[in-house]
């Protein structure tokens, strides 16, 4: 039941994105390489809805996700099962961007951060 209802899940997204390729004049892989990022972020979102409700749950929340841990643990294997499904690549150009992007912050970020320029006080001794 529920893999037949993944199937029916994948081919409506892949319609969907087929649609929209069609109708904005993209190909089709633009529109997974848009998709692949969106999937990605969403994990670390699964994770901390997870975890802060774990590490806080008296605190006071707009909404709450209804079965956590399981809603979260499920939302994280569908959103890994569709990365993995989805062309290589479209795979390999998001590993390459999220390389770059990185690189970037760790390399320019270590020697540009305002916070390694602020000097901390020594604590005084008593």
């Amino acid at each position: 039941m529920a893999s037949v209802t993944i199937r029916r899940l994948e081919a409506g997204i892949k319609t969907r994105l087929r649609v929209r390729a069609a109708r904005n004049g993209r190909c089709m892989e633009e529109e997974a390489r848009t998709s692949i990022g969106t999937l990605f972020e969403f994990v670390p979102v699964c994770v901390g809805v997870w975890i802060m409700r774990r590490v806080q749950p008296e605190v006071v929340r707009p909404f709450r996700t209804p079965l956590v841990p399981l809603v979260p643990i499920l939302a994280m294997i569908v959103c890994g099962w569709m990365i993995v499904s989805l062309d290589r690549r479209t795979q390999l150009t998001a590993l390459g961007w999220m390389l770059a992007g990185l690189s970037i912050y760790f390399f320019y970020g270590r020697t540009h951060s305002r916070l390694a320029t602020v000097e901390v006080p020594e604590p005084v001794a008593r």
